[in-house]
């Protein structure tokens, strides 16, 4: 009896400060599971191919709730390795791969047919294996321009690194990717909020840059690797390097240390490109753990530090303009590479906001005016997104990244702050009113001259038009 109600007591405590539901949630499944039922013998190593695995999980309303969670491809319920991950505790590289130990998890079988969780570490792992497999099959009912789905250009099972140690760790105990080991990496989750490991929205985040990478910079990297007649010979990548988890910024990174390539000049757009890329990134993985879990704050559940700049409601200022954005990495760049990073966190929860308000604008059909409080409207949105409008939306995010790699691998091109925006309007040419105030209001800052919605000869449709600051003001031809 003490052990049953330890084990309860320890759930209770781990997530205390998370979310009161969750926490109520987990002591009482936890002791009415282990006084209630009787005990069956564990199969942990050779499990049925489909098991149920009771588990913290968001509920359509957003609270989050234990419930029976089915699992596929498991080829050991210990390990918690099967067809969509594989874990790897306390992981250490060999060039460029992941190694560690297999994790050893404890479950019991409960007279419903269920498997329970004996202890936060396995209920972390079999979580993250879970929502793994769920966005494994909204992936596969994504395809691609290439005509494979998101799922087969992915690497499957995902490697995923539990207990990282860095030499410094980071005060907000992180979860990333690293396109250099294909990996995702969680470190010990020490705060007492919602584990990042049981975060859905999160793992969707983390899940979504490998995505990312396949679409977007693998291409450029192909690219940039043909046009280097020895190829890139990448320096090699540490775990305390994982800042710099973008191929295409490593690339960059190697051929400014390496060659005798003179300072940029001020002002030089050249220069932002790698943080504009990964705002990009950010923000469009952001939206993703939104649809994922219908949370616009989903990243504060975990670290509720950043609730006040990582959310995607629309109380935030229009898009940096790209002289500002230009001007603002080039000052901080002079304290580290890493620095300007925060600037890519900060255009990446801007353009989140912006996708999240524009999308949701052209699957409402409301009636637009200038006055209208936008996120009001939202915010009776997010937990009505029907499976088909999901879709939907997903199919949008695909098209935008197709559209920014094209950008990319024009000759001569490149992005700006506005590249993401332009992008899903590109993508709607019959924007309702309110998408198009929504573009409108995001762009403002971010251009030159004057910005205005315009009503076409269609009734309801509407376009962005343009003035530049020349034409505005009377001047020039």
């Amino acid at each position: 009896m003490l052990k049953r109600s330890h084990l309860a007591l320890h759930w209770l405590t781990s997530v205390r400060k998370a979310n009161s539901a969750l926490a109520l949630t987990l002591g009482a499944a936890a002791i009415g599971s282990l006084w209630g039922c009787n005990f069956y013998e564990n199969r942990l190593n050779n499990p049925d191919k489909e098991i149920t695995i009771r588990l913290p999980w968001q509920q359509a309303d957003g609270h989050i709730q234990m419930q029976n969670i089915q699992v596929q491809g498991l080829n050991s319920l210990a390990k918690m390795d099967g067809s969509f991950a594989k874990f790897y505790v306390h992981p250490t590289n060999r060039g460029n791969s992941v190694d560690g130990r297999d994790p050893s998890l404890s479950f019991v079988k409960m007279q419903g047919g269920y498997y329970l969780p004996k202890n936060t570490f396995s209920l972390e792992l079999a979580s993250v294996y879970a929502h793994l497999e769920q966005l494994g099959h909204v992936d596969a009912s994504l395809v691609t321009d290439s005509g494979l789905s998101l799922y087969d250009l992915n690497s499957w099972p995902m490697k995923v690194g539990v207990r990282t140690l860095f030499p410094n760790p980071a005060d907000d105990n992180p979860a990333f990717y690293s396109s250099t080991f294909d990996t995702m990496f969680f470190q010990s989750y020490t705060r007492s909020e919602l584990p990042l490991q049981v975060n859905g929205g999160v793992i969707a985040h983390e899940h979504f840059h490998s995505l990312f990478q396949r679409v977007v910079l693998d291409p450029l990297a192909a690219q940039q690797s043909a046009e280097t007649p020895t190829g890139l010979a990448l320096p090699p990548t540490k775990f305390s390097d994982f800042i710099f988890e973008s191929e295409l910024f490593k690339s960059l990174r190697f051929k400014k240390q390496n060659t005798s390539a003179p300072i940029a000049e001020e002002n030089d757009p050249n220069v932002a490109q790698p943080y504009l890329e990964r705002g990009f990134n950010e923000g469009l993985a952001d939206v993703w753990g939104w649809l994922y879990t219908k949370d616009p704050d989903f990243v504060g559940r975990s670290i509720s530090g950043v609730l006040g700049v990582r959310s995607l409601t629309l109380n935030r200022a229009a898009l940096f303009s790209m002289q500002s954005f230009v001007h603002h990495v080039e000052t901080l760049i002079k304290v580290s590479e890493a620095e300007p990073f925060r600037l890519s966190y900060e255009l990446g929860t801007q353009n989140a906001g912006f996708i999240r308000a524009f999308l949701m604008a052209g699957l409402m059909n409301s009636e637009a005016t200038e006055n209208l409080n936008l996120e009001k409207v939202l915010e009776s949105v997010d937990y009505h997104l029907t499976a088909e409008k999901q879709l939907a939306v997903r199919e949008s995010i695909v098209k935008a990244m197709e559209v920014l790699r094209d950008q990319y691998l024009a000759v001569g091109k490149s992005a700006d702050t506005t590249s993401l925006v332009r992008a899903f309007v590109k993508l709607t040419p019959k924007m309702n009113q309110l998408q198009c105030f929504v573009a409108r209001d995001f762009l403002h800052e971010a251009v030159s001259g004057e910005i205005s919605c315009v009503s076409e000869a269609e009734a309801g449709v509407f376009s962005i038009n343009e003035k530049s600051s020349a034409a505005a003001s009377g001047e020039g031809t």
